[in-house]
């Protein structure tokens, strides 16, 4: 598949921005490195990222790899408490749960089929 549609079915299913979609799939891709550019991904790490496509505005274009925690830290979002059994996605229409919004949707089964081929958490 070719990355231009993998990127719109990250954005889809997610529920994204297409910068926060791109940045997903080429930092995503850094974990699949066995070299001296390979950086983990976790689920908890996935979640931090698609919450903070809505909630704090940042700058994906400029953003560089390994700096995620450092904004996400400056901006209020503590990676070790996300939940770790919950995969997030947005909706148009969102369920409070404690202090994070846990929302989900069904989607087209080619987004979700090509989101889970890529090997991101669904």
């Amino acid at each position: 598949m070719n990355t231009e549609y993998n990127i719109n079915a990250i954005k889809e299913y997610y529920g994204i921005s297409r910068n926060t979609a791109l940045y997903i799939y080429y930092r995503f891709l850094r974990s699949k490195r066995t070299d001296d550019k390979y950086l983990p991904w976790t689920l908890q790490f996935q979640n931090a990222l698609v919450y903070a496509d809505k909630i704090l505005g940042i700058d994906w274009i400029n953003l560089k790899f390994e700096d995620e925690n450092m904004i996400l830290d400056k901006n209020g979002v503590d990676i070790d408490e996300i939940d770790n059994n919950t995969i997030f996605k947005w909706t148009d229409k969102m369920e409070q749960n404690n202090e994070w919004i846990q929302v989900s949707r069904k989607k087209k089964y080619d987004y979700k089929h090509t989101v889970k081929k890529l090997g991101l958490f669904v």
